[in-house]
């Protein structure tokens, strides 16, 4: 009786927790969206930075996250969130950024406001700096979420409905 009881809690987290992660950023740990990668438009590849939101009360974070395998790059300046309605989330920098092995993560505050926007429209790219330490930086990446052919795994990648996730990260319990 016990076992079944243990298997059906187990169950139970497990289909609660379907689709989150927890991610631990420079000022604590919380409930997040999985990393979810991003492409170029034109090259269709899966080099391009991943992306999570993190829950914090009613409001959250974007992070990003970059390969840095040679330890001098920083994300600079603002961060461009384009939905498909056209419209632009800004995203300011507040330098909140560390490094975990051989990766880069920058943090950037999202308003309820914003969040909520977030649950109801779907990210189309997200625009930002990339600059290597101690160099000028005068162009911005431009990463989109777009249905594309992984030619290195040879298999189709669907767009991310990320109003789906964001909204079931904020669903209230």
């Amino acid at each position: 009786m016990k076992t079944l009881g243990l298997v059906s809690i187990l169950i139970i987290l497990t289909i609660h927790s379907f689709g989150q992660c927890r991610l631990t950023t420079k000022s604590g740990n919380y409930n997040a969206t999985c990393f979810e990668r991003l492409t170029k438009e034109s090259t269709g590849s899966n080099f391009g930075p991943e992306i999570a939101i993190a829950k914090n009360g009613k409001s959250g974070f974007l992070i990003l996250k970059e390969p840095n395998t040679l330890n001098t790059q920083k994300f600079r300046g603002k961060v461009f969130i384009y939905l498909d309605d056209g419209s632009i989330i800004t995203l300011l920098d507040r330098g909140v950024q560390w490094k975990v092995n051989d990766e880069l993560f920058g943090q950037y505050n999202l308003t309820e406001s914003e969040v909520n926007r977030l649950k109801e429209i779907n990210i189309s790219a997200v625009r930002f700096w990339l600059c290597f330490e101690g160099a000028e930086c005068d162009s911005a990446s431009e990463y989109y979420n777009k249905e594309f052919t992984d030619k290195l795994r040879n298999k189709q990648v669907i767009r991310i409905d990320f109003p789906k996730l964001i909204s079931e990260l904020f669903r209230e319990k």
